[in-house]
This record gives structure tokens, sequence and C-alpha cells, in this order.
């Protein structure tokens, strides 16, 4: 009989038991927080960037003031829109009926279509509104009569519609990746985690 206090030594050879591992290690979670960070912020980036690069394309824009008649560098078989921009111009349209002819380098007159969508832009000073788009037939200079209010300005360049989309579907792509992955990383790693502590430790 053991004496109060007392504690026989282990039999010969005996190894104590060793504390269970859990794995995957729990690292793997904060791994998957980062993966879900890193997809929302690059879907910020490419947000920001691209909000950028439309800034600057305004800025590049050709612009003519109403009423005048000024020139247009363009290039040849390519689409253009033309803006109206006015104060107020992304809540509603002018004021004043705005006209405008365009002739090619050769004096033929170019079609200018009616923009049918609601679209419009607001960067820094800019503040436009799509009105016409067309398409040049040849490269050079092309002359553009305006006829309106003093207050209105006419910026011809490239259609933003497109930029805006595909900067929008490249983001949500982006934050949609980094979120589901990182997420799927953290779901795994907490089922793993959970069974290797269920097993039953050896002898």
């Amino acid at each position: 009989m053991s004496q109060p206090g007392y504690y026989p030594p282990p039999y010969p050879g005996a190894v104590p038991p060793q504390p269970q591992r859990v794995r995957p290690s729990g690292w793997w979670i904060v791994a998957g927080v980062v993966v879900m960070v890193l997809g929302i912020a690059g879907a910020v980036a490419v947000g920001v960037a691209g909000f950028v690069q439309m800034s600057d394309k305004v800025d590049n824009f050709q612009r003519v003031t109403f009423p005048n008649t000024g020139e247009l560098r363009l290039e040849a078989a390519h689409d253009y829109t033309v803006y109206l921009e006015y104060p107020g111009a992304g809540s509603s349209r002018p004021g004043q009926a705005a006209r405008a002819r365009l002739t090619d380098p050769s004096g033929q007159i170019v079609h200018l279509e009616n923009y049918t969508a609601d679209e419009n832009y607001s960067f820094g000073d800019h503040h436009g509104r799509a009105e016409f788009s067309f398409r040049s037939t040849q490269a050079g200079t092309y002359r553009l009569e305006t006829d309106g209010s003093s207050d209105i300005t006419a910026a011809v360049g490239d259609g933003l519609g497109s930029s805006i989309v595909s900067t929008i579907l490249i983001a949500l792509a982006i934050g949609a990746i980094g979120f589901v992955l990182g997420l799927v990383i953290i779901v795994v790693v907490i089922v793993r985690r959970s069974r290797s502590r269920r097993q039953p430790t050896g002898f």
C-alpha cells in the first residue's frame, strides 16, 4: 500500500504520454485572413487605378467651346464620343439645345448619332454628359462647329462606358476571388484541426 503523498515510480521503459499536436497549424487561419485582406486591397487598388486612368483620359479630351468652331486631330476608323461639359452635367441635361456639325479633312459631313445611354462623368473641374457618337472616316484634322449656350464645352475622345464597366468587373473579380479563397482556407483548416483533436492518442 502506498504511503500518503508517495507516488510509485513508473514501470521501467515507460514513456510519459505526449500532448497531442493539432494539425494543421493555426497559422493557416491567419494566412486565410491575409488572403481575404489582400483580395479586398487588390480590388480597391484596381478601382483607384481605373479612376485615375479615366480622370487622365478626360483631361486629355479635345475641347471646343460653344458657340465656336474648333479643330480636332483624329485617328482613322476610330469610334469617338462627344461629351457636353457644363455645370450640373452629372444630374441634368443642358438647359438650351446644343447643336454640333462635324466635317472630315476632305470637307465631308460626318454623321453624329445621338447618344442614347445615360453616361456622365465628374472629375475635378470637368463635368460632362455623353451627347453624340461617331466613327472617323480618315486620319487628319476635323472641324467641329458648335452652336448653343456659352456655358457648354464639347469634349471629344474615347467613350468611358467600357472603361468604367471593365474596371468595376475586374475589381469585383479580384475581391471575390481573394475573399472566397481565404474563406476556403479558413474553413478547411478549422475542419481538419477539429478532426485532429478527435483522433485518439496511441500508447
